[in-house]
């Protein structure tokens, strides 16, 4: 667990493996955009739910930073609601 900030202003909070974005984690862009989601080795990449500063909200799977499509499995958005209430 860790938090990182860039000298952008950028800033991570999350879980880490090896130093490396890796698990449940938070991302948070100066632009106003956030993620909120699964990690693996240091991009996006599972169930996650990024929102943008014009409102738009893409809630699903990720893949290598590029968001696939919306899930339907309950089970992963209530899995990402626990993680996010264990990580604060």
């Amino acid at each position: 667990m860790g938090t990182f900030t860039w000298e952008s202003g950028n800033s991570y909070q999350g879980c880490y493996h090896e130093d490396v974005r890796h698990g449940f984690g938070e991302m948070h862009w100066t632009d106003g955009s956030h993620y909120r989601g699964e990690w693996k080795n240091g991009v996006q990449n599972g169930f996650g739910v990024m929102n943008f500063p014009d409102g738009r909200v893409k809630e699903g799977i990720f893949e290598n930073n590029v968001f696939k499509g919306p899930s339907d499995d309950l089970q992963k958005s209530n899995q990402l609601r626990i993680q996010e209430i264990l990580v604060k």
